[in-house]
């Protein structure tokens, strides 16, 4: 019973997976034509703006940071859906949920997270500082995928102890 559901959850993974990786392909293909759309030189101060369809240098440097910002959030999340795939092919190959493989994927599902809670706010920042077109700065942090991490974590020494368990169980047969 354990492997076969395990099983259709890979499956399932696996499909959303290749449907973020499209997203990933669609955002960064986003960037590349707002990012490059209609550039111009300024004659008399040399500066290099980049426009699109008449809009203002700073509206279209504002949708080319967003557009940084949710291509690594997609590849963070591609990660995520992967391992989470692997682990559960992992349960469906072994039938055991309690092992340190699983102990392992679980962690650097969590440790994913927390990078996603952090990383896309901090690239829309750094393209903002190279786009020149924040007055201000600001950091975001996900509590969602804070609290996603945090949950993984205890899930993840629970499975830890489970595993510690099984081993002793499987030594004294």
């Amino acid at each position: 019973s354990i492997k076969k559901s395990s099983l259709n959850f890979y499956c399932i993974m696996s499909g959303i997976f290749a449907l973020t990786i499209i997203a990933a392909i669609c955002l960064f293909v986003a960037v590349i034509i707002i990012s490059y759309g209609n550039s111009m030189t300024d004659l008399y101060t040399g500066d290099f703006h980049i426009t699109y369809n008449n809009n203002s240098p700073a509206r279209v440097g504002n949708a080319a940071s967003f557009c940084i910002g949710g291509v690594i959030e997609t590849i963070v999340l591609s990660a995520i859906i992967a391992s989470a795939a692997k682990m559960f092919l992992t349960i469906s190959r072994n039938g055991l949920p309690f092992t340190e493989k699983t102990v392992s994927y679980i962690r650097r599902i969590s440790v994913l997270c927390l990078i996603n809670a952090l990383l896309p706010s901090l690239s829309i920042t750094i393209a903002d500082i190279i786009f020149n077109t924040a007055d201000h700065f600001t950091f975001n942090i996900d509590f969602g995928y804070v609290a996603v991490f945090l949950i993984l974590a205890a899930v993840g020494k629970i499975v830890s102890y489970g595993a510690m368990l099984q081993q002793e169980s499987d030594e004294t047969l």
